[in-house]
This record gives structure tokens, sequence and C-alpha cells, in this order.
């Protein structure tokens, strides 16, 4: 069986950060990332990693934000991000990136949030979005971006978490979810379970 290594590319680009949401451009080969927190210091900045180094490509855009969520719509050839938090409040709106500029499309939608979870699903060409948080509030709500408005989809399936993970498994055509901190306001606890979801139904499948 083959191992492979990690290799550091590059030691200069953007400041170190936590809480950033990065995805990837396949139509011009390019990882987008956007935002995030370095000590008390929420940043707003995009930058785009072609392989070989770090290129900052935009100073204006979504204000500074950090437990974002950004996933790439192969469709419309975006990339798409989604709420977060910064030191005064929450964010609800969405931004599209197209590679020269960001540009708002909506401010309605899921409640604003931070934490939550993002990934595209290329067979019916929609973000889906689960959970989050709002202060120490989790949400288990299932939203869709269509690339003109958000819909809710499902009220039932894992139960209210955040920071956890999102996937689109194309070959089985499913959303797949693991893990997150879940809960309520008064009591939070790591989960490691698994749920997929099929655009109607979330099943728990691990």
């Amino acid at each position: 069986m083959a191992h492979f290594l990690w290799t550091q590319k590059q030691d200069i680009g953007p400041v170190g950060r936590r809480d950033v949401a990065i995805a990837f451009d396949t139509a011009r080969g390019r990882a987008v990332l956007f935002g995030g927190q370095t000590g008390s210091k929420i940043i707003d900045d995009t930058w785009e990693w072609d392989g070989n180094e770090w290129v900052q490509a935009a100073d204006m855009g979504p204000a500074g934000r950090c437990a974002h969520a950004m996933a790439y719509d192969t469709n419309r050839k975006r990339t798409i991000l989604y709420g977060g938090a910064s030191g005064s409040g929450f964010f609800g709106d969405t931004w599209e990136w197209d590679g020269n500029e960001w540009i708002q499309v909506a401010d309605t939608g899921p409640e604003a949030r931070c934490n939550h979870a993002v990934a595209f699903d290329t067979k019916r060409r929609r973000i889906v979005l689960f959970g989050g948080q709002r202060n120490k509030i989790p949400f288990g709500d299932t939203w869709v971006w269509d690339g003109s408005e958000w819909t809710q989809e499902q009220d039932s399936g894992p139960s209210s978490r955040a920071a956890h993970a999102l996937a689109y498994d194309s070959e089985r055509d499913r959303i797949v979810l693991f893990g997150g901190l879940a809960g309520t306001e008064f009591e939070w606890k790591l989960v490691n379970d698994t749920w997929e979801y099929d655009s109607a139904r979330w099943i728990h499948v691990a």
C-alpha cells in the first residue's frame, strides 16, 4: 500500500487564523479562502491558492467574519458563502465569488448563525446547509440554495448541532454528515454519528 506524505508548499500567504472557510473552484483550478479569526481580530480578506502560491484576490466583499461556511457551485461556477459570526453578532447573508468580485445575492433565508456546514449537491445543482448555532442555541434545520433563494427542506433528522462536517457523495447521490457538538442550550456533547440525506429525508447510517 502506497504511503503519502504532507509537503509544505509555502510558508507565506494568509496570516495564521482559525474558523476560516475554503472551497475549491473546479472551473478555475483555485482554492478560495475567506475570513477567519486571528487572536481577537476578525478578518475579511479573500485569497486564492493555485497549487503553487497564495494570491490575495479581493479587498472588498463580505464583512469580516469567522465560523462561516462555503461551497463551490459547479453549475453556476460560483463560490457560495453563507453566515458566520463577528464581535458584533451573527450573519444571515449569502454571497457569491465569481473569481473577480463578491456579490451579495440574498439577505433572507436561514436564521443568522455560525458553525454550520454546507455541501454542493451536483445532481440537483444546489447547496445544502445543515445546523449551526446562534449564541448557545444549536440548530437542526436543513436548507437548500438553488442560486436564487433559500428553501427549508426538513425539520427532522440529525439532532441539533454545530461544528459538524458535510460532503456530497456523487457516486451514491447522498449528502453525508458526521459528528459535531450536539445538544441543547444548556448542555453540549461531542457526537460521532453519521447521517445521509437523499434530498427527501435524513437517514441515520452509523
